[in-house]
């Protein structure tokens, strides 16, 4: 086999570039347009190719039409298994565990056991559950992405918020989801997760990954710019600048529900006073309609409602968008974004929480930016399957099957 210049370790950083030259792109391609787009000569790219075909990453395409005169230049496309991820979903209920691929996701399974308790156990038991979803669906997953309700650092291992100051009476008891956090920054949840899937594993903020996935495949694709705001499950805002994740120098960029908006209001579990988030009648909208109806309502109750609000419900998401656009004003502002994407769970009820933003947003901005509604039914997965797309931080492992430079 033709040698590829350099020490071998440089193989599979050569075999992500072809595989990145796919992404976009479901047709097939030739070693023609992979040395195009890779900059690769064509014994590199063809030795390249022949690991990828033995992993089964890359398959040939039978009949491709001729290329030119003569005999037809074979193509190659990616496999399912070249894009598979692991999803896995922190909520305050069951843990849900999902596979993506360019296909889509497949169906969630959940774990009983609670993130929010031993999370070396519960690590333990995610393993299992994708052992067992990836025998069932005859996957691999070749990276697992965890999506948290909880700001990450941009090493991608735990929550970025250091402890909360110590206040007498500020903050009440203790809750459940405090003490995981205070468990999750003692030790590095990361490290154990890696062990434990024998994968590649990035933690990445629920909004941030929603924002990713509806700029690569969404209502944003193509945009350089764009802002994702979500608002079903509580309030939060993912910023991707030219295809990439903007989580600022911390990685708490995008945590509008932790900008002050009232002087000396109430604490905040973030350790600030007059937090957005004290101010909102959530956490999210099931709580902020139990309280409005003044009856406990499901998750599916809350999704009837969004269909077809009601007047009351209404006016809750207009006045929900006019307080969201105070301080989302200043960040439209200096950002400056194309697209503000609206959080597509909101259903027709994204109608009324716009009514209320656009109202206070549109004379921040000089330009102000497109306010669309997202496209994708489950944008956490498709930001997950973007994250192996062309984000550093969840690399290709290298594999144990042959190399392009022996």
């Amino acid at each position: 086999m033709t040698q590829t210049r350099g020490p071998r370790t440089t193989t599979p950083v050569l075999e992500r570039a072809v595989l990145d030259a796919f992404r976009h792109r479901h047709d097939p391609l030739r070693r023609v347009d992979l040395m195009a787009r890779t900059g690769l000569s064509r014994p590199v790219v063809t030795a390249l190719l022949d690991n990828l075909v033995a992993q089964g990453l890359v398959a040939p395409v039978p009949d491709a039409a001729p290329s030119g005169r003569g005999r037809p230049s074979p193509a190659f496309r990616l496999t399912r298994a070249a894009t598979c991820a692991a999803l896995v979903r922190l909520h305050r209920g069951p843990t849900a565990l999902t596979l993506v691929t360019a296909e889509g996701p497949t169906p969630r399974r959940t774990l009983d056991l609670p993130w929010a308790g031993r999370w070396d156990e519960w690590a333990d038991a995610v393993a299992a559950l994708l052992a067992r979803a990836e025998d069932d669906h005859g996957l691999r997953a070749r990276y697992a992405v965890v999506a948290t309700p909880f700001p990450v650092n941009t090493a991608g291992d735990g929550p970025a918020f250091p402890e909360p100051p110590s206040t007498p009476g500020a903050h009440g008891p203790e809750s459940p989801f405090a003490r995981t956090l205070r468990a999750w920054r003692r030790e590095n949840p990361r490290e154990h997760l890696v062990r434990v899937l024998g994968r590649p594993v990035r933690l990445v903020n629920d909004a941030n990954l929603a924002a990713l996935g509806e700029a690569r495949y969404g209502a944003a694709a193509g945009s350089a710019s764009s802002l994702h705001l979500s608002v079903r499950e509580g309030l939060g805002a993912g910023i991707v600048i030219n295809g990439r994740l903007h989580q600022g120098a911390l990685g708490t960029a995008g945590e509008l529900a932790h900008v002050p908006v009232v002087e000396n209001g109430p604490y905040c579990r973030c350790g600030r006073r007059g937090c957005l988030a004290t101010q909102t009648p959530g956490p999210g909208l099931e709580a902020a309609f139990t309280r409005l109806y003044e009856r406990p309502l499901a998750s599916a109750d809350a999704d009837g409602i969004l269909r077809a609000p009601d007047s009351a419900a209404a006016r809750l998401l207009t006045d929900l968008g006019r307080l969201v656009a105070r301080p989302l004003a200043g960040v439209v502002t200096m950002l400056n974004p194309e697209v503000l994407v609206i959080d597509p769970a909101l259903h027709a009820g994204h109608r009324p929480f716009v009514d209320g933003l656009s109202t206070h947003l549109a004379p921040a901005a000089a330009r102000a930016p497109r306010i669309v509604p997202g496209d994708l039914p489950d944008a956490h997965a498709y930001g997950a399957l973007a994250l192996g797309d062309r984000e550093p931080a969840a690399p290709y492992p290298a594999t144990a099957g042959g190399s392009a430079g022996g």
